[in-house]
């Protein structure tokens, strides 16, 4: 399964805007239009001018930051500790509760990310398409996005954004097209997968070690995710639908189109496989060591009778 580089962003601001409770929307997209956006036109991408002298690693770091991957990457830790404070999952005794978000600012380091990221770059690489690459992503539209997506995300007017989708529904384009953002990029299931990965890692700090309570808790969790997914989705749509706001139509259809061309493809997969595969490491780690915290806060019990 793919996902979207710029989908953690996208991922984070979903959950926030589910605990939040911002659901009374939901009917407004519950539609699934089919996409129109025409596959012919991922043919069309720049020609390369390949300069023999530039190296992959050269290439491969212009693309990390002129996709705009580098400034999340520097900000995931801190983007999930934001999520975990304000989790009703976070346990509540306050010297577990500290000693957790070290364990995940020390899980989720970028330097973690960047060398798994450049690992992948690297793999199956040719310098052409890193080259094709990195000229896609200076191009003027794309630097546009970049810049958007690397923006705070202001909740309050993502409100007044809410409000006004509510009044006055989003034109049957303009949906098509997030739709089809949100095909290419398996934002909504990146999301899903991230939540319940946080949800899983947290709840360490409360099980106790206890097998059939953590078997519990996984079926919970995966009755949750298929619960949750369709709400999900609408969150995802929303929210891309606030944060592409400035752009026309056109753009946001050129924007999918460069992620249906045989290297943009190849880069979602690339990376994005690279940055899931870290994501899941870490959670590894945290519930590795959150397991190892409860056992050495349990009170020791004489085995003798």
């Amino acid at each position: 399964m793919k996902f979207y580089p710029n989908s953690i962003k996208m991922a984070i601001y979903g959950i926030v805007l589910l605990c939040g409770g911002w659901l009374s929307w939901g009917t407004l997209l519950t539609e699934h239009l089919s996409l129109t956006v025409s596959h012919a036109k991922a043919a069309t991408r720049p020609a390369s001018s390949l300069l023999l002298e530039t190296s992959a690693d050269t290439l491969i770091d212009r693309i990390i930051i002129l996709s705009g991957l580098q400034k999340q990457i520097e900000d995931i830790g801190s983007k999930i500790l934001q999520e975990i404070k304000q989790s009703p999952d976070r346990p509540d005794d306050p010297a577990v509760a500290r000693e957790m978000e070290k364990i995940v600012m020390e899980s989720f380091k970028s330097e973690h990310f960047h060398h798994r990221l450049r690992k992948a770059l690297k793999t199956g690489s040719t310098l052409e398409r890193l080259e094709i690459l990195a000229q896609s992503f200076s191009a003027p539209h794309m630097r546009k996005i970049t810049e958007i997506e690397g923006r705070e995300f202001d909740l309050n007017a993502f409100e007044g954004f809410i409000q006004g989708v509510i009044q006055k529904p989003l034109p049957t384009n303009r949906l098509r097209l997030l739709q089809a953002l949100e095909s290419v990029t398996y934002t909504t299931h990146f999301a899903i997968e991230l939540t319940a990965g946080l949800k899983r890692a947290m709840r360490m700090a409360i099980i106790n070690g206890d097998d059939a309570t953590m078997t519990a808790i996984d079926i919970e969790l995966n009755a949750h995710k298929k619960k949750t997914t369709e709400n999900m989705y609408q969150a995802m749509i929303l929210t891309m639908a606030y944060v592409y706001q400035e752009l026309d139509d056109l753009e946001l259809e050129a924007y999918v189109q460069f992620y249906l061309t045989e290297e943009g493809e190849w880069f979602i997969t690339q990376a994005v496989n690279a940055l899931s595969d870290t994501f899941r490491d870490g959670s590894f780690q945290i519930e590795k060591r959150m397991l190892e915290l409860v056992n050495e806060k349990k009170p020791y019990t004489d085995p003798t009778p």
